[in-house]
């Protein structure tokens, strides 16, 4: 639907939706978004439309009552529909692991991915979370390969109550 209020309107149709199911040490997950394929203008008055995406992932996780606070985390991911880029067509499957030291005071994590649909594109990527105080964290991530979109690095704080 063309939006008649700018971009507001068009970002509150950007509907998401998505379900965990969990079993002992097992996570299932399936996630959506543009479920009402938002349509956008620009300034110069070309239309484009959100395409809608789903993505699957399942992982192992270290104790079946952590809820959310493993030791470690073993994870696979994937999209289920293909996706048309300006590069061409995509649809990336990612693999990935995260592990907490110190009493969940010192976390990394690392992962690889790649497209399966059109050129490969693989890229690995690397983080890291140090608590500095109680529920403060910092995190560092960087990403190598891939697009140049996703090439980069980042530092940011998180906070959790």
């Amino acid at each position: 639907m063309p939006s008649r209020f700018g971009w507001m309107d068009a970002a509150l149709t950007l509907w998401m939706m998505g379900v965990l199911v969990h079993a002992s040490r097992l996570r299932v997950g399936l996630a959506t978004k543009n479920l009402t394929t938002p349509t956008f203008r620009g300034m110069d008055g070309d239309r484009w439309e959100l395409e809608r995406q789903a993505r699957i992932g399942v992982a192992i996780v270290a104790d079946p009552g952590g809820a959310g606070r493993q030791d470690w985390v073993v994870a696979i991911d994937s999209d289920l529909r293909r996706e048309s880029t300006p590069l061409g067509d995509r649809r990336t499957v990612a693999i990935g692991g995260e592990r907490w030291f110190k009493t969940r005071r010192i976390g990394l994590r690392a992962g690889v991915s790649a497209s399966t649909a059109g050129e490969a594109r693989p890229a690995a990527s690397g983080g890291a979370s140090v608590a500095v105080g109680s529920g403060f964290w910092v995190e560092a991530r960087g990403t190598r390969g891939g697009e140049d979109a996703e090439r980069g690095w980042s530092v940011a704080a998180h906070v959790m109550f």
